[in-house]
């Protein structure tokens, strides 16, 4: 669908007055430098209004690829609408600075959609331009997930863990495979988040800065009961895990936990061949075989610490047994076998 010049004459207006709007709200809102130095601010070539009414009219034609039709037809036939025009390699630097907050080209079209219905309580012609958004197609790809071979071939290793590895390292091991935390959330746990009495574990996801409470299996509390107890050193680090190098005592940061589980990887001889591996994909792991096992979404959604049901979207394009139930039959729509023999 093309729209006229007037038409994105009457989009830039509305655009610009959010803008300002925004700038306003953002200057009011910002914190001063405590020593009072001003900072350089100079303006673009070409604004940010004219840059967002760009990369929002571009979804309203048939272009396949937005450098096409940034070069063949803006510069070319909209020279008159937007004189200052700049490089594609320019425009596209300054394309992720005209966020409104979380703006990227992928999502763009709903963000915007977000932005203007907040903007509509103060300026009401926004509401106008709801509607003429283009709904995106969703480009969710499905999660290489573990199949049958590889889980059993990890949890024989996870649970044979003999003197070789570290208590810490079986402990981290246990954490991400039976409670599918997230390796950011494993590095910042506290010792005061693990509560022994209640068998429980309380901590804040760095992610969603949400409090989650889990109750840990036997197998996972006693595994963090013997690292403090028997190996952790003594130390005024509040952090649950930490590194010892001899030297000096450290806390456990989320890249060494992505390195202890490589290590299990390796152990079980699984995904030598440079596919994924690492911590999250124990977090799927754990998503599907609480939902093969008949897990409402929303208790699944509690367990992995989502905030909304919806985030679950992803691992489900990962579920190959659920997406062959939504399979149609084809018997019902009889093809002649010629159709296919000429492409064997």
């Amino acid at each position: 669908m093309e729209i006229t010049k007037d038409k994105i004459t009457e989009i830039f207006c509305i655009i610009d007055e959010f803008c300002q709007e925004y700038d306003k709200e953002i200057a009011r809102m910002s914190i001063c430098e405590p020593d009072g130095r001003k900072h350089r601010n100079r303006k673009w070539t070409m604004s940010r209004s004219e840059i967002m009414t760009i990369l929002i009219c571009f979804h309203f034609n048939t272009f396949r690829n937005f450098k096409h039709y940034y070069l063949f037809y803006v510069k070319m036939h909209l020279c008159d609408l937007f004189p200052k025009q700049l490089s594609y390699n320019r425009f596209v630097e300054l394309e992720s600075r005209v966020s409104v907050g979380m703006i990227v080209t992928s999502n763009i079209t709903s963000t915007l959609k977000d932005a203007f219905r907040l903007a509509t309580e103060k300026m009401p012609e926004c509401a106008r331009l709801i509607p003429l958004f283009p709904e995106i197609k969703s480009t969710t790809m499905p999660y290489d997930a573990l199949d049958s071979q590889e889980a059993l071939k990890l949890k024989k290793v996870i649970d044979n863990m003999g003197d070789n590895w570290s208590m810490r390292d079986k402990a981290i091991t246990s954490i991400v495979y039976y409670l599918g935390l997230r390796r950011g959330d494993i590095a910042r746990l506290r010792i005061q988040d693990v509560d022994f009495e209640s068998d429980s574990l309380s901590f804040i996801q760095s992610k969603t800065l949400v409090r989650q409470e889990l109750s840990p299996r036997p197998v996972v509390g006693n595994a963090i009961y013997n690292y403090i107890v028997k190996e952790r050193p003594s130390c005024d680090i509040e952090s649950l895990f930490v590194i010892d190098d001899g030297k000096n005592i450290r806390p456990m940061t989320a890249w060494c936990v992505y390195d202890i589980m490589k290590k299990v990887f390796k152990a079980a001889d699984v995904r030598t061949d440079g596919r994924l591996k690492g911590v999250h994909i124990f977090r799927r792991n754990l998503a599907s075989k609480l939902m093969h096992l008949g897990c409402d979404s929303l208790e699944v959604t509690a367990v992995l610490g989502h905030i909304r049901p919806e985030s679950l979207k992803s691992y489900l394009f990962s579920d190959e047994k659920a997406l062959k139930k939504c399979a149609l039959d084809i018997n019902e729509y009889p093809i002649n076998m010629t159709a296919f023999n000429q492409y064997l």
